[in-house]
Formats: structure tokens, C-alpha cells, sequence
């Protein structure tokens, strides 16, 4: 039995092949093109693959997905943690790699299909344009903020100055004509933005259309739409979670826990986690308890026994508790049924 484990670069990768049999180690340099890659998997054909995740794994997973049988994902951090080298490079990285997959103790990350990491690509595009727009809207105000008196005075009351009236006061200003210039260039691409995330927010309606799974997420306090798309795009499977206590920890919303002499600390959240996901519940967690009376009676009860920042938390984790009912259950949330769990508050689930 043969074992390869791959170091991919952005313009090659290095290979190294592992010969149970024989012992003995090959090493390849190319270029990551589908002719190269034919060409070192005729010479291996039964070889068991693994790679690390990182920026062009998956630009090399599409390449290779059909010429092998069996491949990995490695979680990058978790094999430096196993596999510590004084010396470290390319052939160094592969031959480790190998080596772990010939123990069957690679430490994996979740493989994630095309159609799940489009979808993914989609979500942040558009987060990335939502905070682009935060910043230009920043800048505006610090514009007007500068301007005299007189002009600040002149500000319409709306509870939105980028409104249709907003706006149009905006543009009526009388401006220094650098400024002008600015204000003209950021109103500009403000329309560009909300443009961008108004074509955007269509296509995430049909796509959740078409996802039982997200439409479902939807319905829990808070969650809506597109908090329901993302959570399902990067959970991507449930079943790699035995518990909703696992998909917590994978959210990063569990604490660092150190035990020590029959004593118990708990110390902050973990940096390594998935940080899309962590956002998301956290930024549900205000609409949630302005919509559902429980959610915000025990979020009041824990900031006033402790702080609003761990209440905050608390009920993002609970948010993920009822993710991971709802999707496990495939039941949609619903108040009129409670559902009894670990927790002693109610969280209600009914039959979609």
C-alpha cells in the first residue's frame, strides 16, 4: 500500500509517497496542472492521498477529486501540534503528511463540496460588501461632521441620512470642491453597494427556497434568511456533530475550561474556531431577544447575575442549541410546542 501526502503551493506541489512494503520514500515537484497530476497518479494509482487545507487545496482538490480513490483534508494546526520538525520544508511538510496518513491518524478538516463552498463564496461576498458599505457610510458622516454649524444644522431629521431624503440633502451641500469631489465618489459607490446587496439578497431568496434544511433554520428567533444560510453552508453536515455540545465548541462559543486540584476555571472563548459562525449567532442574539419574551427573560437574568457580554454568549449558545435540534429533528421552531432539553427554559420545536 502506497500513501502520498501533498504540500500544495498556489503554482505547484511537492508529493511525497510513502511504500508501506518497502519503506521507502519518492518525491515529486509539478506544476498544479490536471496533466501533471495524471501523470504522478499513473505512476501511484492505488495510493491513499492526504493535503492540508489552505488557500488552494480545494483549487487542487477539483483537479485531482476524479483521479484518485481515497483523499484527506488535513487540519493544518492540528498536524503541527502532532507532527513538531526543527526542520521544516517542502519535502519535510509531504513526507510528515504521508506518514500520518500510513498511522490513519491525520488530524481532518471537513470536506466540503463545490456546490456547498459556491454557496459559501456567495454569503461572505456579500458580507464583504455590507462592511465595505459600513465604511463608506463612516466616511460620509465624518465628512459632515467637519463641516461648519451652519451645515450641521441644516441636517433633516430622518432616522436614516442615507435615505432618498438623506441623500439628497447630501448632494445639495454646498461642499469646498475637493470635498465635493469626495462626497460625490462615496455616493457613488454607496448606490454601487446597496446595488450589489440588493441583487445579492434575490438570489439568497431562491436559494433558500430550494433548502428545507435553511428555510427551517429560518423560523428561529433571530436567525432569519440569510443568518440561516450561512449557518447551514458552513455547518454544511450535521452528522459531523454527536452533539449540540460539539458544534458549539466547533462555533467557538464555549469557553476554555481548565481543571486543576478539584478546581474549575473558565477562561475566554477559543481563537481557533469557525469565526463565521461564531458571528453569525452572535449577531442574532439582539433580534432574537427583541422577538422572543423567554430568550429575553434569560438573557436579562444572566446579565444581571454576571455581565451582558456573557449573557450575550449564553444565548448564542443556546441560538446553536436550537440550530442543532431543529436541523437534527427536521422540525421548524414554533412556540406553542416546547420541547424539554438540558436546559430548564423552553425551546419549542413543532413538525414543518
Amino acid at each position: 500500500m502506497e500513501y502520498m501526502g501533498l504540500d500544495v503551493h498556489k503554482q505547484y506541489s511537492v508529493a511525497c509517497v510513502f511504500n508501506e512494503e518497502s519503506g521507502g520514500t519518492e518525491h515529486y515537484r509539478l506544476m498544479n496542472s490536471r496533466a501533471e497530476f495524471q501523470k504522478l497518479f499513473s505512476l501511484h494509482p492505488e495510493a491513499k492521498v492526504v493535503m492540508e487545507a489552505g488557500r488552494s487545496s480545494y483549487m487542487v482538490y477539483d483537479t485531482i477529486e476524479d483521479l484518485v480513490s481515497d483523499i484527506q483534508m488535513a487540519n493544518p494546526l492540528k498536524v503541527k501540534a502532532i507532527a513538531w520538525a526543527v526542520v521544516k520544508n517542502d519535502k519535510v511538510d509531504a513526507e510528515t503528511l504521508s506518514k500520518l496518513r500510513r498511522a490513519d491518524v491525520v488530524p481532518q478538516s471537513y470536506l466540503r463540496n463545490k456546490e456547498n463552498r459556491e454557496l459559501l463564496y456567495l454569503l461572505r461576498q456579500r458580507m464583504f460588501f455590507v462592511k465595505v458599505r459600513t465604511m463608506v457610510k463612516n466616511r460620509i458622516h465624518s465628512l459632515v461632521d467637519r463641516q461648519p454649524e451652519g451645515v450641521r444644522a441644516s441636517k433633516p431629521e430622518v432616522s436614516d441620512l442615507f435615505g432618498n431624503k438623506g441623500k439628497q440633502w447630501l448632494r445639495s451641500l454646498k461642499l469646498s470642491p475637493a470635498e465635493a469631489r469626495m462626497l460625490n465618489e462615496m455616493l457613488a459607490m454607496l448606490d454601487f453597494l446597496d446595488a450589489e446587496i440588493a441583487s445579492s439578497n434575490r438570489l439568497l431568496y431562491k436559494v433558500i427556497k430550494e433548502d428545507p434544511i435553511a428555510k427551517r433554520l429560518a423560523t428561529i428567533p433571530g436567525i432569519g434568511i440569510f443568518y440561516a444560510l450561512l449557518i447551514r453552508a458552513e455547518i454544511g453536515d450535521i452528522n459531523r456533530f454527536p452533539d449540540d455540545s460539539k458544534l458549539i465548541a466547533y462555533a467557538g462559543l464555549a469557553p476554555s475550561l481548565d481543571e486543576s486540584g478539584g478546581k474549575s476555571f473558565h477562561g475566554r472563548l477559543p481563537h481557533q474556531c469557525n469565526h463565521w459562525l461564531k458571528w453569525a449567532l452572535i449577531e442574532a442574539v439582539y433580534p432574537a431577544i427583541r422577538k422572543e419574551l423567554w430568550l429575553k427573560n434569560r438573557h436579562s437574568r444572566i446579565a444581571r447575575q454576571k455581565d451582558y457580554n456573557t449573557a450575550k454568549v449564553a444565548t448564542a449558545r443556546l441560538l446553536m442549541t436550537l440550530v442543532y435540534r431543529i436541523w437534527k429533528s427536521e422540525r421548524v421552531y414554533s412556540q406553542e410546542k416546547p420541547l424539554q432539553g438540558k436546559s430548564k427554559k423552553r425551546m419549542a420545536l413543532s413538525h414543518s
